[in-house]
């Protein structure tokens, strides 16, 4: 990629007609720049505490349900949707580095939990690349 005023443009390496443009927007928010490619521990309720992962790409991952699912940030706020019918509305404490709310598990219904995050990490730039299982020696 070449760097021309606030624009990149190019090429994936060795394939120039594979073209990408990017053109700078604007800076993170402070929460942004705090929840983006993190990792927090979420408890709720009397369940087992899960770490969970808030992708910068606005995916939410947590490696112990399958599936991949979304969040949004809306100035101190944050709702990650799980699915169709389980949403969690959390406020954002930037302070202590902890998100506070409930689960709203359909939109029909007024049944809630109350969820926690605490700040863990930052993800590494790249994720590791997957470990090779070792065959047992025979």
């Amino acid at each position: 990629l070449r760097l021309s005023g606030d624009a990149l443009a190019g090429g994936a390496r060795g394939n120039e007609s594979d073209w990408r443009n990017m053109r700078f927007l604007r800076a993170f928010t402070p929460q942004e720049a705090l929840v983006s490619a993190s990792v927090w521990r979420l408890r709720s309720g009397d369940e087992e505490p899960l770490l969970v992962q808030f992708r910068a790409d606005g995916r939410f991952v947590c490696p112990s349900r399958a599936g991949t699912f979304s969040y949004r940030l809306e100035g101190d706020s944050a709702l990650i949707e799980w699915d169709s019918l389980s949403n969690d509305r959390l406020q954002l404490d930037m302070a202590a580095k902890a998100m506070a709310g409930s689960t709203l598990c359909c939109p029909l219904c007024a049944a809630s939990s109350a969820v926690r995050l605490e700040y863990v990490e930052r993800l590494p730039a790249a994720p590791p690349p997957p470990r090779r299982r070792r065959r047992a020696c025979r």
